[in-house]
């Protein structure tokens, strides 16, 4: 017994040591390096704008706890979402002088007036000073923006229209703190952001580094992850418990999102921790106490992004609704579907409870606030009319549920595990019909099992496909991960016993050589 206990702590700690470098640093190369560091910077600059904010004593605007932070004088909306990485952390540099090679004119979009940039040539150096002045006669100007083109850079400078500098005559830039007049901070108010709140807390806490942020989000996924695999070792076939870490630790959706700040994906998987450990707990007390961490877990979820919020209960569930397919070891279908409605309404009242709290920030009263939630948020991410939220979300709003699930099912863009492209997706989900329509009409003892073991973690990614289509429609660049929520494991373990099932088949069919002993 003393020994099972160290292998199972020994196995535990090499899981989650693995799957935190993948998540911290894709160590083992699991997603493309480029897709993995360039990963959902968007989002993630929306904590790291309520970090810069607090960095220099200020709040976002109306009271909100994600924001963009970005320079003053900064137009141009698609570099300008990722100031708030420039901007963090910016402490006093030396001055440094540099040679200027030429100053352009250029018009940038959404910017009033046109606006200059000065070449010179490149260093890494330079994007640290994004946001201090550029220190150039009669008025200094502060660096907006750095964007290199080979071997040289562009430092786009506030301020009127330059004419063109003397290249022999170095420029200094100031290595002086950027001064907090010189920072715009946008709110978003579509989460309540509770991430932002806690990991801006966590930031000071840790040094005012961010890598040690990501490996504390990047331990919190592993370790969840690699929890809920000894539980789910427990429950379902050991076969499948191994594919669902493989899928989960293969995945280059599931190891981008790892570490990321906005999306905090340890939060996905923690109900479903607590729910299987309410599935097993042997008394009412322990499933009371499962129960209330339960609902914590969900409004804490649900606090930090209400995405993924069906496909999040369902999969907590699951456990449940395998057991009323295959009732056995103290769960009679009766408590197996009590079981998967208590998780279910422990969800719901968990979201609730957030919208609630989110309608605080979002009204006068909760009413309005309410009101405003599901007219600016909900609509665009459901079932809202198209003509209603501009031609971005169009496409999206127009298209049907079957259009946006045909494209989540044929429509890969990376590979489902590497050296496996992603179109093998569909052969697995055909592969998988068939073994259930085939052990079906044998009345093949495990095929009520395996219907139910197919059901519970397809509902969880179809879920959020259907019921937010307008968010599905539009967000393809993320929403892949969601068959990583055991759906790809429950096609290869199926497709594995369908092959084991057609072997047995062509075997037993074989005549067997007699021998004449004569």
């Amino acid at each position: 017994m003393r020994y099972n206990k160290l292998a199972a702590t020994a196995y535990f700690l090499l899981l989650t040591t693995v799957l935190f470098l993948s998540g911290y640093q894709n160590r083992f190369g699991i997603a493309p390096d480029d897709f993995y560091r360039q990963f959902q910077q968007d989002s993630e600059a929306l904590v790291l704008g309520r970090i810069v904010a607090s960095e220099y004593g200020r709040r976002l605007p109306e009271h909100a706890n994600l924001g963009y932070a970005s320079v003053r004088f900064f137009a141009y909306r698609p570099e300008y979402i990722l100031q708030s990485y420039a901007l963090l952390g910016r402490r006093a540099l030396a001055d440094i002088k540099v040679a200027a090679d030429r100053v352009e004119t250029e018009n940038r979009a959404g910017a009033a007036q046109p606006a200059s940039s000065i070449t010179v040539e490149y260093n890494p150096t330079l994007e640290d000073y994004i946001g201090r002045k550029i220190l150039l006669d009669p008025t200094p100007r502060v660096i907006t923006s750095v964007t290199r083109s080979g071997p040289f850079a562009s430092l786009h400078v506030s301020g009127p229209v330059l004419g063109q500098l003397d290249p022999a005559r170095p420029i200094t830039l100031s290595g002086a703190r950027v001064e907090a007049d010189a920072i715009a901070l946008t709110p978003y108010l579509s989460q309540f952001g509770l991430q932002g709140m806690v990991f801006s807390e966590l930031y000071r806490d840790l040094g005012g580094n961010l890598h040690r942020l990501y490996g504390l989000n990047s331990l919190a996924f592993a370790l969840t992850i690699v929890a809920l695999a000894f539980l789910y070792g427990r429950i379902f076939p050991k076969t499948f418990t191994a594919l669902f870490f493989l899928t989960i630790a293969l995945s280059p959706w599931i190891t981008s999102f790892a570490r990321n700040l906005y999306w905090v994906p340890f939060s996905w998987f923690l109900p479903a921790v607590l729910a299987a450990a309410w599935f097993l707990a042997g008394s009412r007390r322990q499933r009371a106490l499962y129960g209330v961490l339960l609902y914590l877990a969900f409004l804490a979820k649900c606090l930090a992004g209400y995405e993924y919020i069906s496909s999040i209960i369902l999969l907590a569930a699951a456990p449940f609704l395998y057991a009323f397919f295959q009732p056995g070891a103290g769960q009679s279908r009766a408590r197996a579907a009590r079981g998967f409605c208590a998780v279910c309404l422990i969800g719901v009242a968990g979201f609730a409870s957030a919208l609630l709290i989110h309608a605080g920030l979002r009204g006068d009263t909760l009413l309005a606030g309410l009101r405003s939630i599901y007219e600016l948020d909900v609509k665009r991410r459901t079932y809202g009319d198209p003509y209603a939220f501009g031609s971005e979300l169009f496409a999206a709003l127009s298209a049907s549920p079957l259009s946006v699930l045909k494209t989540y099912i044929l429509s890969w863009h990376t590979e489902l595990v590497p050296f496996v492209p992603g179109l093998a997706f569909a052969a697995l989900l055909l592969g998988a019909a068939l073994t259930l329509l085939y052990k079906w009409s044998l009345s093949a003892k495990d095929a009520a099992a395996e219907i139910g073991l197919f059901v519970a973690f397809l509902l969880p990614p179809i879920s959020w496909f259907v019921l937010a289509k307008g968010h599905s429609g539009i967000h393809t660049h993320i929403n892949y991960v969601l068959w990583y929520f055991g759906f790809v494991a429950t096609l290869a373990y199926l497709c594995l016993d369908g092959l084991r099932t057609a072997a047995r088949s062509i075997h037993s069919r074989i005549p067997r050589a007699k021998t004449d002993k004569a």
